[in-house]
């Protein structure tokens, strides 16, 4: 059987961990620039706050509700989930992380007999050893597992499990489409189309009929509905269709070479993202612009989209395209605040269509290869920009605005927590 450990409002649960007297007021956690909501406290969400909604639009409710809003802190995030996957680890021999929130755990040939025991305990111990609350699904496979805690949410003991194949066929009737793992509102949409409302009627759904709307994923995931196991939690993950990094800058400049400055680092930014996922561009997207708001005169942006020869995730090469294709939107003589890069046609990495014409050489790609993971190499061991390629400087033009970041309890000296004996 198969455990999925959720962590709860994780971002949320982390700043209450050091922050008590948050326990049972609205939270909310805020994305970069404290634009948009990315968490929400159970009190938040009473309130009618969604996830990605623009903050501006839920100040007003959340502050007369005595709710706090907080600014990203990725940092102490990330540190908090690290805490959480090593505890999990003691309780099974095989623990896949799904992401900074989840993880999957097979169970142990000695919980398999009281599947509901071990997961409390497991919540127990995550608890008291990080303080962060999770909730526990058990079932036969991962796109079952994943159902089931779901509704271990909303479990008074954080525990939900799925045994009997009668009880997950009823679950399944009583789960709308959309609600399936893997399937998604663009997905759902087309099998609504073609009759299919429920979880069991797409479980149900023949093979060969399924194969023609869409990919072999989408029928492991029925399968797994079905409670056969055939699916890598992996084979799942979103993969990302375009890839964007862009910055309000700290100080507007008319410079070019503060621009191009920007524009490299960025570009180095969303090329280590893509090769990250394991993919390679094949268009690249930069833009400049000033602030919004003022004379017409004083105002102007502008973005130019740049076709690459061969598609590629080589952080030198992407950067030169963006850097010339800066040059030929800026102009002088303008305040700017802000320039982004984008990366789209973006596709598998192991997958090259060859140029008839323009050869490529085996041996130049990787060396090219064996460079970009050294490089990835030593900035995830050294820190961010470690190492970096020579144009992008090293003056720092962007900011993050963060009103009310908490302190990174954990990772930084000057901001660990104090404890006063009374």
């Amino acid at each position: 059987m198969i455990a999925l450990v959720d962590c709860n409002s994780f971002y949320v649960s982390c700043e209450r961990v050091f922050r008590p007297s948050l326990e049972g007021r609205a939270v909310l956690a805020l994305s970069n620039n404290d634009g948009c909501v990315v968490s929400r406290s159970r009190e938040a969400k009473a309130l009618g706050v969604q996830v990605g909604q623009p903050y501006f639009e839920v100040a007003g409710i959340v502050a007369a509700h005595d709710g706090v809003a907080l600014s990203s802190n990725f940092t102490l995030y990330a540190d908090m989930s690290h805490r959480v996957m090593r505890t999990l680890d003691r309780f099974s021999p095989s623990v896949l992380v799904y992401s900074i929130d989840e993880a999957f755990l097979e169970l142990p040939p000695a919980a398999v007999a009281a599947p509901a025991d071990w997961a409390r305990e497991i919540r127990r111990i995550v608890k008291r050893d990080t303080g962060i609350p999770v909730s526990v699904g058990v079932a036969s496979t991962c796109a079952l597992a994943k159902l089931a805690n779901d509704r271990a949410k909303n479990a008074p003991d954080g525990v939900c499990v799925f045994g009997d194949q009668a009880a997950v066929e009823a679950e399944l009737a009583r789960t709308p489409l959309e609600d399936i793992w893997g399937i998604g509102p663009r997905l759902g949409a087309r099998l609504r189309l073609a009759g299919l409302v429920t979880a069991l009627q797409f479980a149900q759904a023949s093979d060969d009929w399924l194969r023609r709307l869409m990919s072999v994923v989408e029928v492991r995931l029925a399968w797994e509905l079905r409670g056969t196991p055939c699916l890598d939690p992996g084979d799942v993950r979103t993969v990302r269709k375009t890839m964007v990094c862009s910055r309000t800058f700290a100080q507007a400049t008319m410079k070019f070479e503060m621009l191009r400055e920007s524009v490299a680092s960025y570009t180095a930014r969303v090329a280590e993202r893509l090769r990250e996922q394991g993919s390679q561009a094949g268009l690249l997207q930069v833009g400049i612009s000033t602030g919004y708001f003022g004379p017409a005169a004083e105002t102007y942006s502008n973005r130019v989209l740049v076709r690459l020869d061969q598609p590629t995730d080589y952080t030198p090469a992407l950067t030169a395209e963006a850097v010339e294709g800066l040059r030929s939107i800026f102009k002088g003589g303008y305040l700017y605040k802000r320039a982004e890069v984008m990366l789209a046609e973006l596709s598998d990495k192991h997958v090259r269509q060859p140029d008839l014409f323009r050869p490529e050489d085996p041996v130049a790609l990787a060396k090219q290869d064996r460079l970009m993971t050294a490089m990835d190499r030593l900035n995830a061991e050294f820190g961010r920009d470690a190492v970096r390629v020579g144009s992008s400087g090293y003056r720092r033009m962007a900011k993050l605005r963060q009103a009310n970041r908490s302190p990174r309890y954990t990772t930084h000296w000057d901001e660990l927590p104090v404890a006063k004996a009374c």
